[in-house]
């Protein structure tokens, strides 16, 4: 049963992640290579919760990331 759970919330977390790496772009007007997504169930970065993490795949950031941050309740809505 808790496998099935775990493999559930992976499931469901990574087809949000797939969702939102697809909507950013849109908001950014940017290039869906531009942005990078990672979804992990025990993520480090969230004290082992599950977390979707995303990044810019420029060198150096072309400022995409302060403005996902500011779009966070957009995207989620």
């Amino acid at each position: 049963m808790r496998v099935e759970q775990a493999v559930r919330v992976r499931s469901g977390l990574s087809g949000l992640a797939y969702l939102l790496g697809r909507l950013a772009p849109l908001y950014l007007m940017c290039d869906r290579g531009d942005i990078g997504v990672q979804s992990d169930p025990r993520s480090p970065l969230a004290d082992k919760r599950p977390a979707i993490v995303f990044y810019e795949r420029v060198p150096g950031g072309l400022g995409f990331s302060r403005r996902l941050y500011d779009l966070h309740q957009t995207l989620i809505a």
